[in-house]
C-alpha cells in the first residue's frame, strides 16, 4: 500500500477513479486515479489497498466489480464527495421514488400506474448496454437542476424533460429525440396535469441541439428560458473536471463501438470543432459555470493523437 495514499482521509479526496486499459494480462491493467484537494495520483491497483477503498464512505461497489472484469479502456468513478454525480443502489431507490412523487404529484394517476411508469423509465435508463445516456446522466442532470438558483424558470416542466429526453435511445439514430417525445405522450398524454406536454415535447426536441452544431437558430430560442436552462443542463458534462469530462467522452465511445474508430473521431472532431466556434451555454449562470472550463476541456481532447492524425 502507498503509504502516503493511506494517510489521506475522504475530506482530502474529490473523486476515485478506477481506469482500466486493454493492455492485460502480462503487465498492469488497474489503476486507481485519486484526485484530492491539493494533488493526484495514478497508482497501479496493486499499491493500493482494497481495505482502504471499501473504508471510503458510501463507494459504489458496482462500479468497483464493473472495473474489476473490464479488459477495456474505461474509467469508473467508484467514489466521490459529490453524491450527485455516482448513482449507488440507495440512489437508484431515492430516484425511484422521486419519480414516482413526481407522477403522483403533477398526473391525474393511481398509485399503481405511477409505480409502473416510474420503475420503468428507471430501468430504462439502467440498462447495462447505456454507457452515457443513462441513469447517471439523468441523475447529474437532476442536480444541475435543483441547484439552479434562477428563480424564473418552471422547474417542473423542466424535471420532466429531463426525465424524458434521453428516454428512447438508439446509437447513431436520428430519431431519439422524436421517439422520446412521442413515448411522452404515449405515456403521459391521456392523464390531466397541471404540466404542458406539448411544451415539453418541444424542449426534448430541442435536445437535438442543432442550432449548437450548426450555428443557427438559436435565435428562436432566446426568450425561452425553460428549454435555454434545460439545454444547458443537459451539455454541462462538457464543462464538468476533466477527470468527469474524459469519462464521459469514454462513455460515448463505448455506446458507438459498433461504429469504426476513424468514422467515430472524424464525426467526432466536426462536432467538437463546431462548439468552439461560438457560445455553448445560453445562460448566465451556466456560462459563468462552464463555458471557460468546456472550451477548455474540448481543446485538450481534440489535441489527441487520434483527431491530430484525421485531415479534418
Amino acid at each position: 500500500m502507498n503509504n502516503e495514499i493511506e494517510k489521506l482521509t475522504a475530506s482530502e479526496i474529490d473523486f476515485v477513479f478506477v481506469e482500466t486499459t486493454n493492455r492485460g494480462p502480462f503487465v498492469e491493467d488497474r489503476f486507481y486515479r485519486i484526485y484530492g484537494v491539493k494533488r493526484s495520483w495514478r497508482l497501479p491497483a496493486s499499491q493500493v489497498s482494497m481495505d482502504w477503498v471499501k473504508s471510503l464512505p458510501s463507494i459504489d461497489l458496482e462500479s468497483l466489480t464493473l472495473s474489476q472484469f473490464s479488459t477495456d479502456n474505461a474509467f469508473f468513478l467508484i467514489w466521490t464527495k459529490h453524491p450527485e454525480l455516482i448513482v449507488t443502489t440507495s440512489r437508484k431507490t431515492e430516484l425511484l421514488a422521486r419519480l414516482d412523487g413526481f407522477f403522483r404529484r403533477h398526473f391525474s394517476m393511481e398509485t399503481k400506474q405511477s409505480e409502473s411508469l416510474s420503475k420503468s423509465i428507471i430501468e430504462t435508463y439502467d440498462d447495462g448496454a447505456r454507457a452515457y445516456h443513462s441513469l447517471t446522466h439523468i441523475n447529474q442532470c437532476l442536480y444541475e437542476l435543483d441547484t439552479s438558483t434562477d428563480g424564473y424558470v418552471d422547474k417542473e416542466k423542466i424535471e420532466l424533460a429531463i426525465w424524458y429526453h434521453d428516454l428512447v435511445y438508439v446509437p447513431a439514430s436520428k430519431k431519439n429525440e422524436e421517439n422520446s417525445a412521442r413515448r411522452l405522450h404515449q405515456d403521459l398524454g391521456t392523464f390531466k396535469s397541471d404540466i404542458s406536454l406539448p411544451a415539453v415535447e418541444l424542449m426534448i426536441l430541442a435536445s437535438k441541439h442543432e442550432s449548437d452544431v450548426r450555428g443557427d437558430a438559436r435565435d428562436d430560442l432566446r426568450g425561452d428560458v425553460d428549454t435555454n436552462l434545460f439545454l444547458d443542463i443537459d451539455l454541462s458534462v462538457l464543462g464538468a473536471c476533466r477527470f468527469l469530462y474524459e469519462t464521459y467522452a469514454n462513455d460515448v465511445r463505448e455506446e458507438y463501438k459498433m461504429i469504426p474508430s476513424v468514422v467515430f473521431y472524424a464525426g467526432r472532431k466536426r462536432l467538437l470543432k463546431k462548439l468552439m466556434r461560438g457560445r455553448i451555454f445560453r445562460i448566465s449562470q451556466m456560462q459563468e459555470k462552464y463555458e471557460a472550463n468546456a472550451k477548455a476541456n474540448i481543446a485538450s481532447e481534440l489535441n489527441q493523437w487520434r483527431y491530430r492524425l484525421l485531415p479534418i
